[in-house]
């Protein structure tokens, strides 16, 4: 059964391409912008998505304790709603044909997806808000959620937050998010160098075994490593990483010089699991260093360019 605590992971960007891709598990819209309707500059509380190529503003929702969605506009008086058009209400995105609003009933896993034209929505908004309810929604669009289709969005949200980390050059060497997605998405949950598993790093994190105390801050998810920081981000040069190793390794060593500091971090490691370990843990009660893996291949050669032996 999927948990209130699942929705988390997902984020506001991945719940607007759920809109427009609802019967799709792997997908991106590339052409999507954060907007700022109220034009306030406030880049913490975006929440409004434009999408060129569609002519479509797009918006998620939470079900309030009143068993209603709200959905607010920067519209002061109703009667000059008929007066204006969508470049004066909206101001900095292009043509508006429709908006998309996404209400996600987390509680009972379900998204009721509604369309309409910017029209409609205009001559509706009272009080600059467009509130909808679950009995104006039943005719609408519904996406019974089903885990596998939560775990995809999941996967999707962090390989959107781990690219765009680096202003998108990740995307570009990867010639775009998808290929990332694809990527990112089939590779084993662990650092490439010291092996730790996401699980163990949360379980350390859980057990205040890290000088890291937040889990909001770098240290508690993989990070993407160069392997030869000279080249670009791509299939071939990237991989996994924690956050200690992908710090400690910077852009000065290749894997192979990188190799002895990967087995001091995972000794380290190993001891600190072994102090929390308890039977029935959910995570492993160590790893094994790597010794055979093919990345230790990985080196400079004496100008410091690639060179994989």
């Amino acid at each position: 059964m999927i948990q209130k605590e699942d929705w988390k992971e997902i984020s506001l960007a991945t719940r607007a391409q759920i809109l427009l891709n609802y019967n799709n598990l792997d997908f991106f819209k590339g052409d999507f912008k954060l907007v700022d309707i109220y034009q306030e500059n406030n880049k913490k509380n975006l929440d409004w998505f434009y999408v060129e190529s569609e002519h479509a503003l797009v918006k998620s929702a939470k079900k309030t304790k009143d068993g209603k969605y709200n959905f607010s506009f920067p519209i002061e008086k109703e009667q000059d709603i008929a007066k204006m058009d969508a470049k004066s209400i909206f101001g900095r995105v292009g043509k508006i044909d429709k908006i998309i609003f996404g209400c996600f009933d987390i509680e009972n896993s379900k998204i009721y997806r509604l369309e309409k034209t910017f029209y409609n929505i205009c001559k509706n908004v009272k009080n600059s808000k467009y509130t909808l309810t679950e009995d104006n929604l039943r005719s609408e669009k519904i996406l019974e959620v089903k885990e596998d289709f939560l775990n995809s969005w999941k996967a999707l949200s962090k390989a959107e937050k781990v690219a765009k980390n680096s202003k998108n050059t990740r995307l570009e060497g990867f010639k775009g998010m998808a290929n990332f997605f694809n990527w990112y998405n089939n590779q084993e949950k662990k650092c490439a160098y010291c092996g730790i598993h996401v699980e163990q790093i949360k379980a350390l994190g859980e057990n205040k075994k890290l000088n890291n105390k937040r889990s909001d801050i770098r240290g508690y998810t993989l990070e993407i490593d160069r392997m030869l920081p000279k080249l670009e981000y791509s299939e071939e040069n990237c991989c996994m990483a924690c956050y200690w190793c992908n710090n400690a390794k910077t852009d000065e060593f290749s894997p192979e010089e990188f190799k002895p500091i990967a087995r001091g971090i995972n000794e380290v490691w190993n001891k600190r699991l072994e102090t929390i370990w308890k039977e029935g843990s959910s995570f492993k009660r160590e790893f094994i260093f790597d010794e055979k893996s093919e990345i230790w291949k990985i080196d400079f050669d004496k100008e410091m360019n690639s060179k994989t032996k």
